[in-house]
């Protein structure tokens, strides 16, 4: 089954202030078993057909974290 898709993607910035300095979500690349050495990216993804954009923004930070 083809798997359609809504809008092209999302993506999250996702920032923390600690003591007055702001840090901000990074993930290393990795998609399926491949690891990609030294890539890194902001948590982002593929919208669904019909997926809500904020659970597909939690889907996308929270598989980051797997």
């Amino acid at each position: 089954m083809k798997e359609l898709f809504s809008k092209p993607a999302a993506g999250g910035i996702i920032e923390k202030i600690v003591d007055g300095e702001v840090f901000v979500l990074i993930q290393e690349r990795c998609k399926g078993n491949v690891h990609e050495d030294g890539l890194i990216e902001i948590p982002a993804g593929k919208i669904r057909e019909f997926e809500n954009i904020y659970d597909c923004l939690r889907r996308e930070i929270l598989g980051g974290f797997h």
